[in-house]
């Protein structure tokens, strides 16, 4: 074969200058791959699942981590089974972008509190008012007010309403049911609440309110989803869920998802093998609706006191079963 050289005598042959050039050519391609190349647990941040990844053990993690990441170390794989689960796949920028359309997002991803807080304010401030009074004289430890017409038809037999305040802990929940394969319908409530704050829970992070007797109060915006689920089942999966991955048994506990509460906050509508059973003493006032929440044997009594309060509200009572940790807590217990 003829070696064609340059002028310059100690030049490199022009064949050695393409093949070099093909090869930089190359690197320069694998860089661009490199540069676009996915950091799972970054992506995790990002998105703020990264606690989510602490749920998965390693059967969960083996279930879905991509086979090629065999050889990797567990976090990585376990970060990149989170993602597999949520359907997630692809370049970051891709999951970002298939974030922002996955069911999770659309649902909790806005956060602003709901228009009627601030339209219905007066009402809102006048209902509260109202209700100071069952807080300072010890019916009920705290109330939820939200719109009375807007409770989703869903089939009790099938149905849980969990409270919490904090989004990402709701966004971190549905992506752990969602990865269980469990795929219920939600529907998402604001409520204005407010509770008596208990001594035990060491110093308050936020300012308080006070009751005319010197109680402190808790006053904040906060949410109920309700769930309804495929099959009547899924209610007790979802309890222990709930139990092994979103319920605080001491402060350093690990393996839960964000601001896991030392008592949750779900109920149902029908007995259920882990509820214990409470009254509502269901409190309605111009278009809203008070939950107030009662031991079954006092109800009747404390109704009766509920009535004489104010003339321009109604009072009934409903049913519910709640979880253990929750029914503790209105025993006086804080776990």
């Amino acid at each position: 074969m003829m070696v064609i050289r340059s002028k310059r005598e100690n030049s490199p042959p022009i064949w050695i200058v393409a093949s070099t050039m093909i090869l930089l050519g190359i690197t320069a391609i694998s860089y661009g791959c490199a540069a676009d190349a996915k950091d799972d647990s970054s992506i995790l941040k990002q998105l703020e699942l990264s606690e989510l990844a602490a749920t998965f053990d390693e059967g969960k993690t083996n279930r879905f981590a991509p086979p090629e990441l065999s050889s990797h170390s567990f976090e990585k794989r376990q970060a990149a089974a989170v993602l597999a689960s949520l359907g997630l796949e692809g370049t970051s920028s891709q999951m970002l972008e298939q974030w922002e359309a996955h069911p999770i997002i659309q649902l909790l991803g806005q956060t602003d509190d709901p228009a009627w807080l601030k339209n219905d304010e007066q009402i809102i401030k006048s209902f509260a008012d109202l209700l100071a009074q069952p807080l300072e004289e010890k019916i009920s430890n705290g109330y939820n007010i939200l719109p009375a017409i807007q409770w989703p038809k869903f089939d009790p037999a099938r149905t849980i309403i969990y409270g919490h305040n904090d989004f990402k802990h709701a966004r971190q929940l549905y992506a752990l049911w969602y990865s269980e394969g469990m795929r219920p319908k939600v529907t998402l409530l604001h409520k204005s609440s407010a509770f008596l704050y208990n001594d035990d829970w060491g110093e308050p992070t936020m300012p308080l309110a006070s009751l005319k007797n010197g109680d402190r109060l808790v006053v904040t915006t906060e949410y109920d989803l309700c769930i309804e689920f495929e099959e009547e089942q899924d209610i007790e999966r979802f309890s222990k869920l709930v139990t092994r991955y979103a319920k605080k048994d001491t402060p350093e506990e690990g393996g839960l998802i964000y601001d896991s509460w030392w008592q949750p906050f779900y109920r149902t509508f029908q007995p259920s093998s882990f509820g214990q059973s409470l009254t509502v003493m269901l409190v309605q006032y111009k278009g809203y609706r008070a939950n107030l929440i009662s031991m079954p044997q006092d109800a009747e009594k404390k109704i009766a006191q509920i009535r004489t309060m104010s003339p321009d509200w109604t009072v009934e009572s409903i049913d519910i079963w709640v979880n253990p940790g929750f029914y503790r807590f209105q025993l006086g217990d804080y776990k």
